[in-house]
């Protein structure tokens, strides 16, 4: 069940947070959730071992992911729905809810933050993290964080770990699904040496073709190779991450880099003033979701999907940054109304999205700068909650907050229940609550 909490009138207090904060680690864990988005069954349990892929059902969608019942017939993410039904008989399609899928994906990783200083999401369904140094028996302490998920979600998840990034993600990939892999630093060379070279993370095709002109299909044929003969450009890249010596370096945590708001019609909008009444309602949870992380935005993106599943996107950007709903509206409105002028006349799905932040407010384009913006956090930040406490945010992601409390335990707030703390009462009340100070 979702830690969901919305309390509102919190006293306002001073503005406070603390730069990020960097750690490095030689014992680096991955989470990954396994078939992520076929997690349906969370609410649909008569669809548990059935062949089912999440796609929207139209004859030119692809397949967003499989069940493992649906893959034992070949069925992979990516692959057009239509020969995903002609291999298996009785497969079930479900619309995808990415709203309900990001809530269960901040559901894991508070979880797995209530276990660990920092973690380092790198996709909906997957976080690095360091393995705190006061664990001894990495195996035991692996296989009870991923029994710890699993009992607060419901959701299956595999976790490897080893002394880099490359064996920690080959390491999950080995423990899917639903198990665990810890491969030490005097095991992970003969690891490294069996894998092909095209399973290594961010080993493109181009990189692929090369080497194989070179005989390299696998780690250790890549050790074989006379010194010299890889591009310079590619040996830098491959001995990065190959690197077992290296420290793994940990930022507490990344900042998100856009903020977004997708709306899926039930039915296909047929009519301009239709389209621009959902664009009006988008922007109100857009701004907000801005005013968490930046001042403001100085780029817009507006991206159009016809019934037919083609996708059309036009972006803007300002020489100044910009921010409040009228701002807003005048940044992405000229890019809608384009899209929308000459992309067909119905639509099926509407998103918005701004980047390239700025952290001091802007003198306004469009609107009145005096009226006062929302608190704008970010991670490490102190902060109060009137039912939970004192705490320290984890992770922001619009519109949630992970807050870390006093019992260490990591929760999923609504940004409106939270306050922030002056600096010195924080350093009273968050001594000794870092998890990496215990063996739990």
């Amino acid at each position: 069940m979702l830690v969901v909490v919305s309390l509102h009138g919190v006293p306002p207090q001073e503005t406070v947070s603390s730069p990020p904060r960097v750690m490095y680690a030689d014992r680096v864990g991955l989470l990954d959730i396994d078939a992520f988005f076929a997690a349906e069954v969370l609410r649909r349990p008569d669809l548990a071992h059935r062949p089912l892929v999440v796609a929207h059902d139209h004859p030119r969608a692809v397949v967003s992911t499989a069940s493992y019942e649906a893959r034992v017939f070949g069925v992979r993410s990516g692959e057009p729905l239509a020969r995903a039904r002609a291999a298996v008989r009785d497969l079930v399609v479900v619309e995808p809810d990415f709203s309900w899928y990001q809530e269960l994906s901040l559901e894991v990783f508070a979880e797995l933050a209530s276990h660990v200083d920092i973690i380092n999401p790198s996709s909906l369904d997957e976080a690095f993290f360091p393995v705190p140094t006061a664990v001894s028996d990495v195996p035991h302490w692996l296989a009870a964080l991923r029994a710890a998920v699993i009992s607060r979600t419901g959701l299956s998840v595999s976790v490897g770990a080893g002394p880099s990034r490359t064996v920690a993600k080959l390491a999950a990939s080995a423990a899917k699904p639903g198990k665990t892999r810890w491969v030490s630093h005097a095991e992970a060379p003969e690891f490294l040496a069996a894998h092909r070279l095209d399973a290594l993370p961010g080993v493109g095709p181009a990189a692929v073709a090369t080497l194989d002109a070179l005989g390299c299909a696998s780690v250790a044929d890549l050790a074989a190779l006379p010194p010299g003969r890889l591009p310079s450009s590619l040996a830098a890249t491959l001995g990065q991450l190959l690197d077992l010596e290296e420290p793994q370096r940990f930022i507490f945590p990344p900042s998100p880099k856009s903020v977004s708001v997708v709306s899926t019609f039930h039915e296909d909008v047929s009519s301009f003033p239709a389209l621009l009444g959902e664009f009006e309602r988008m922007l109100v949870e857009l701004d907000a979701r801005l005013a968490l992380v930046a001042d403001a935005a100085s780029t817009g993106t507006v991206r159009l999907r016809s019934p037919g599943f083609s996708d059309v996107s036009k972006s803007k950007t300002l020489s100044v940054p910009v921010c409040g709903i009228d701002d807003l509206r005048g940044l992405l409105y000229p890019s809608l109304a384009a899209l929308a002028a000459s992309n067909g006349s119905s639509w099926r799905l509407l998103a918005l999205s701004v980047s390239n932040f700025s952290l001091v407010y802007p003198s306004s384009l469009f609107e009145d700068t005096s009226i006062p913006r929302p608190h704008r956090w970010v991670a490490g930040a102190s902060c109060h909650h009137s039912i939970f406490g004192p705490g320290t945010v984890v992770l922001v992601a619009p519109p949630w907050l992970l807050v870390r409390t006093l019992d260490r335990r990591v929760r999923l707030l609504d940004p409106a229940s939270v306050s922030a703390i002056p600096p010195a009462a924080a350093d009273r009340l968050h001594q000794g609550t870092h998890p990496g100070n215990s063996s739990r």
